[in-house]
Parts: C-alpha cells; sequence; structure tokens
C-alpha cells in the first residue's frame, strides 16, 4: 500500500480509465514504493498536480505495453 506523501514518478503511459470523486484520468504513472524497495502503478487521479484526463506535468510518457 502506498502512504500518502510525497513519491518518486518514474514515467506515466495511457491505461484503462478511473473515475473517482478527484475526477477522470486514463494516465497511469510508475512510482517508487520505498516501504517495499519496489515500484507499482498508481492512477494519475490520485496524484494531486494531474488534471482531468491529463498527463502529469514534468513526467516523461512511455508508449503503453502489455506484458
Amino acid at each position: 500500500m502506498l502512504q500518502k506523501g510525497p513519491v518518486q514518478a518514474l514515467y506515466q503511459c495511457t491505461g484503462e480509465e478511473v473515475s473517482q470523486p478527484t475526477g477522470k484520468n486514463f494516465w497511469w504513472v510508475k512510482v517508487l514504493i520505498p516501504q517495499s524497495d519496489g515500484a507499482g502503478w498508481v492512477s494519475a487521479t490520485n496524484i494531486k498536480e494531474s488534471g482531468e484526463n491529463l498527463p502529469v506535468k514534468d513526467v516523461p510518457k512511455r508508449p503503453t505495453t502489455f506484458c
């Protein structure tokens, strides 16, 4: 579980749209998770600097790939 507060964003790509009270967004951001020494994905709707259906400013964009 990602704790509230600043995190390091690695990059972002488009994916499934998420709709929450904070807005709608189809951008997903890969972030470092210090508690687990790993990384994970969060919807841009959970990032304060994000606008509705907009990428997060100053976070590099990458093409969406599926493994």
